[in-house]
């Protein structure tokens, strides 16, 4: 028995061996037993307060690395790819891969049948379902939605960051101003309430829930995992798994009467869903599933990376006093517009969120550059190697919102992959613009009207998204006098 367990922990290693060896130096592999890469994050935040550490630092010794190969407890085989040319080639042939969606990403029924009743929008669409909805949300996500948007988020503005001197914790503020703001521009509604909260606010407590780690890790789900594929008994499901599943059912219903309401009215907006609505008539199958799973999925996508990013921003404004001011005088005198974008740019750089894209699948066997990837094998991109490369950044471990715009800046035309914080190529961010407007439009509102300042620095850390490990008590909001 304990044979057949050693054998079974020690089963990924001689395949990453084989890779290591056929390509040399240009391979890494990270081996840890059983729990894989999840280990060597738990240690890079150990040792250095911060779990994308090795990442950052991943070419300092090992500069022409392309790709790292790992065993992951949840993935399997992982290939993480490094080089942004290997990261170009990777978007322009994405027909090799598909989206995988596990059942953390899925509500189950009790009974314990798998039921894609909530990750089923764009995101997490290949091939021509996903052509067919960017397409149409194309339409919507464009240059003058931004614009239209502009007043919606001001005014949202206005009301969430009243009081932030006497809060200790903000990160609710941040995602309520993001989260209403996607409610209003999507749905046309504003003051949406479900069990005496915000219903963005109930949305981002389950998908939090459905992605934690420790979630992932529970005994039960890792045997689901493991042993079961699409159906499995209901003493696997925790009692916590099933009220978060009605909690979602009863989301769902909400925003399927949402719906029907906007039907019936008479007087139809500008948003989202009435572009939907009108798009029925003219394609019957179009359902109003594939709506509601829509909303969902932006509140996925833009609700906390847009709240987790302006906490990013702000601790930074935080621990440099002189970058704070700089960038409060250029955007309350509507100037000096390219220091605020290299401000933001330079935090994305130092830490964007998203440290790479959702899992993908290969389809089939082909090569990656001159590396073999076989059918079924794990695939991503990391974004943070190249974001601290010398080589598209010098001193990159410097934080200097001026590299973007001066002559001494990075040159973008030798490496376009190098930085992709919204991604690149066809399946870039849809909503990266409506995203930036938002950030300025917040940091403009907090600006004008509070100092802030770091209580203590604190470490990084990735659970889903890039963020402050601890968020209590760290920065201190102090009201100006006007």
């Amino acid at each position: 028995m304990l044979l057949v367990l050693l054998l079974w922990i020690l089963s990924p290693l001689p395949y990453m061996l084989y890779y290591r060896f056929t390509y040399g130096k240009n391979v890494e592999i990270e081996y840890f037993p059983i729990i894989g890469r999840m280990a060597s994050t738990k240690l890079a935040f150990k040792k250095f307060n911060d779990n994308c550490y090795f990442k950052k630092h991943a070419r300092d010794l090992k500069p022409n690395l392309d790709i790292n190969i790992s065993n992951d407890l949840i993935y399997g085989h992982m290939f993480m790819v490094y080089s942004p040319e290997l990261a170009k080639q990777f978007a322009q042939n994405l027909h090799n891969y598909k989206t995988m969606v596990f059942d953390f990403m899925e509500i189950f029924s009790i009974e314990g049948k798998i039921q894609n009743k909530f990750f089923s929008g764009i995101f997490f669409k290949d091939g021509h379902e996903w052509l067919k909805q960017r397409q149409f949300l194309g339409k919507t996500f464009n240059f003058n939605l931004v614009q239209n948007s502009k007043g919606i988020v001001e005014r949202i503005c206005q009301t969430e960051i009243n009081g932030l001197e006497k809060l200790h914790d903000y990160t609710q503020v941040w995602a309520s101003i993001a989260g209403q703001a996607i409610q209003e521009i999507f749905l046309g509604e504003r003051n949406l309430d479900l069990k005496d909260k915000p219903f963005c606010l109930e949305i981002r407590r389950l998908i939090q829930k459905f992605l934690s780690i420790e979630r992932l890790v529970k005994p039960k789900a890792l045997i689901r995992r493991r042993f079961f594929n699409k159906r499995y008994p209901s003493w696997l499901i925790y009692d916590e798994e099933k009220q978060d599943e009605k909690d979602m059912l009863k989301c769902l219903d909400y925003l399927n009467d949402v719906i029907t309401k906007k039907k019936q009215q008479k007087n139809f907006g500008t948003d989202t869903l009435t572009l939907y609505i009108q798009e029925q008539l003219k394609d019957p199958e179009i359902k109003d599933t594939e709506i509601v799973h829509q909303f969902l999925s932006l509140i996925f996508a833009g609700m906390d990376t847009t709240s987790t990013l302006t906490q990013n921003l702000c601790y930074v404004l935080g621990k440099y006093q002189d970058i704070q001011e700089r960038v409060r005088l250029a955007l309350i005198n509507d100037n000096d517009q390219d220091y605020v974008t290299g401000f933001i740019n330079e935090t994305l750089r130092f830490y964007n969120p998203i440290a790479g894209l959702f899992v993908k699948e290969a389809v089939k066997s082909h090569y990656l550059g001159p590396y073999w990837i076989p059918k079924g094998k794990s695939i991503n991109v990391q974004f943070y190697a190249n974001h601290f490369d010398k080589k598209y950044f010098p001193d990159p471990q410097r934080f200097w919102p001026e590299r973007w715009y001066t002559d001494g800046g990075r040159d973008f035309s030798q490496a376009s992959y190098a930085f992709t914080p919204f991604w690149a190529g066809k399946r870039n961010c849809i909503g990266q613009h409506l995203a930036q407007m938002e950030i300025r439009v917040i940091l403009k509102s907090v600006l004008q009207n509070y100092q802030i300042n770091l209580k203590k620095e604190v470490g990084f850390t990735q659970i889903f998204l890039y963020g402050m490990a601890e968020t209590l008590d760290v920065l201190k909001f102090t009201k100006l006098n006007k």
